[in-house]
């Protein structure tokens, strides 16, 4: 790979760009008190020179829904908006860091360039190709991201993918091996943030080469497009993406259609297909949570945050992939779960977050207080307050419920950001876990891994595979 792992690169569909942060904070601290909540948005849209068309701050005091479907639906909905391409890397104490939007004629060309310096030694023609369409500062950082960093081996390598297992990866990420097929679930190489440990990334001791990649939902540490154009490099490979109906603020682009403009290969499947990528079949299953209300009434119809579920039967194992989901007005996880096994049988092999995330008033996704009523909102914040808050995640509970509906035999974690590879990313809520799973007489076996360790079926037996922190990681 000629990109720098200490690289910072996104390319994606230009989103409006609004201070959905600094308002949540200013609500919460008003203690959502409506007139006072009115009076700190409208001075925030002066201050920011925020469309009127966005916003009806009166609608705080009615107890309405202050956001408008021009902020919920209507900045999403043009296909042929322009795109961003932003690139950083560190040099050293320096962080360099340019960006710029592209006209959507120009993705294409972009798309090309990245998967290019994803595969290719020829450091000469990418630099002539970095001068004939990204001129200026982009460039020169783009450029700069082609050098290697000086410390980027002292942060370790990934295990070669050579042999059947699930491999755990970045963050959210997963690799899935058959004896012939391998599986990527949200690659996140080139993002910034605590999904990738900051540009402290670990190299790679060979290419992963998946047969298919598997997209979740859009929050931005599972969906990367730069990261899935490194891992297709110069083959083209089907890109499986939840069905969006309408892009909005919680799903702001149409995960096929962007695919389509840099040139991929993507495929939209509805909850309910199953698809076969060599010999692992896949069942695409709903995505119920996440979602800014755990109980009804939720948003508006069509305001979500699509996203697929998957379980992955091998000729050797069988694996749910339940990331980040939980319960909303649409559905319950656990009982998706338990219809996936009365269809198909028990399960090897659980995965999922088992943290819980407060629905409603989150500062991780301050846009999702933005799709709700302020009088639900300021309920929200009484419970809150009183310690009664409701989890959008299915959180420890939900994760035992899960594995007793699947029938399991094994729960791995994952999705709990990257901190270097062998360093524990979980908590306490394993040992929770355990305790729900006995009380309930359970025999699912809760194991304790790390990034970049390798879980392995031995015959009947999953064993873990490993692998040693580096002492620059931490």
């Amino acid at each position: 790979m000629r990109l720098s792992g200490s690289s910072v690169i996104n390319l994606r569909p230009t989103l409006p760009s609004l201070p959905f942060e600094a308002l949540l904070r200013q609500w919460m601290d008003a203690a959502f008190e409506p007139a006072e909540c009115r009076r700190r948005l409208e001075r925030l849209m002066e201050q920011k020179k925020l469309s009127p068309a966005l916003f009806n701050p009166e609608e705080i005091e009615k107890g309405g829904r202050p956001a408008t479907n021009a902020l919920l639906f209507d900045s999403f909905a043009s296909p042929a908006r322009d795109w961003t391409l932003f690139a950083q890397v560190k040099r050293g104490p320096e962080v360099l860091r340019a960006g710029a939007r592209l006209p959507i004629a120009s993705v294409p060309w972009v798309a090309q360039l990245l998967r290019a310096a994803s595969y290719s030694d020829d450091v000469d023609t990418l630099r002539a190709m970095v001068a004939s369409g990204l001129p200026g500062k982009l460039g020169q950082v783009f450029n700069a991201c082609l050098e290697p960093a000086e410390d980027e081996a002292e942060y370790g390598a990934w295990p070669v993918v050579d042999a059947p297992g699930i491999y755990r990866r970045e963050h959210a990420s997963l690799v899935i091996r058959s004896q012939t097929t391998t599986l990527l679930f949200d690659p996140q190489i080139f993002t910034l943030g605590e999904s990738t440990h900051f540009s402290r990334y670990p190299r790679e001791s060979g290419p992963i080469e998946p047969d298919a990649i598997l997209i979740t939902h859009p929050h931005e540490d599972h969906w990367h497009v730069p990261a899935i154009l490194r891992h297709v490099a110069n083959r083209n490979i089907p890109i499986i993406v939840p069905v969006v109906p309408r892009p909005n603020l919680l799903t702001p682009e149409d995960f096929a259609s962007s695919l389509g403009q840099v040139g991929l290969d993507a495929r939209a499947v509805p909850w309910g297909d199953t698809v076969k990528v060599g010999d692992i079949e896949i069942d695409v299953l709903p995505f119920y949570g996440e979602q800014p209300t755990r109980c009804a009434p939720g948003p508006a119809e069509g305001l979500r945050c699509w996203g697929n579920c998957y379980r992955v039967t091998c000729p050797q194992f069988s694996a749910l992939i339940l990331v980040d989901s939980g319960v909303d007005p649409l559905g319950d996880m656990v009982e998706a779960v338990r219809q996936s096994t009365a269809r198909r049988g028990p399960v090897d092999v659980v995965l999922a977050n088992c943290r819980s995330f407060p629905e409603g008033i989150n500062v991780g996704l301050p846009q999702y207080a933005m799709t709700l009523p302020f009088e639900r909102l300021r309920a929200m914040y009484a419970e809150n307050a009183g310690g009664r808050w409701l989890s959008m995640t299915l959180g420890g509970p939900g994760v035992a419920e899960a594995c007793i509906a699947a029938q399991a035999r094994y729960f791995l974690p994952y999705a709990h950001m990257f901190r270097g590879l062998g360093r524990d990313a979980e908590d306490d809520t394993l040992a929770g876990i355990r305790a729900g799973l006995a009380q309930r007489g359970a025999a699912t076996e809760v194991l304790a891994w790390n990034p970049g360790d390798v879980a392995r079926f031995d015959g009947a037996r999953l064993g873990l595979q490993h692998v040693e922190a580096p002492r620059k990681a931490a």
